[in-house]
């Protein structure tokens, strides 16, 4: 599901930041957790990467059980498999239903 395969030979620093993301991810798979807990994944990647990334998200999303908790500064980076957010504004925090 991650498209991974012709990537498999190369060692981790070789492969562009979205795909060393997508390994990261795969690695945090690999025991079926319950919970994947993601912090800026998408920092440093540029704008294909993040559709790129976010599209994978998705798709993992709507064939396993995980429960994605997504933490960005930006609102764009945010896959639509996400559909609660907390928002935190001076030390507040406010939960809100995403469309």
């Amino acid at each position: 599901m991650l498209h991974l395969e012709a990537s498999a030979a190369l060692p981790l620093k070789q492969l562009p930041a979205s795909g060393q993301r997508l390994c990261l991810v795969a690695r945090a798979l690999v025991k079926n957790p319950p919970l994947l807990l993601l912090d800026e994944p998408g920092q440093g990647l540029d704008a294909g990467q993040q559709r790129h990334f976010r599209a994978v998200l998705d798709r993992l999303c709507a064939v396993s059980p995980v429960a994605l908790i997504y933490v960005s500064h930006y609102e764009q980076e945010i896959p639509r498999s996400v559909t609660r957010a907390l928002r935190l504004a001076q030390g507040v925090g406010l939960v809100e239903e995403l469309t």
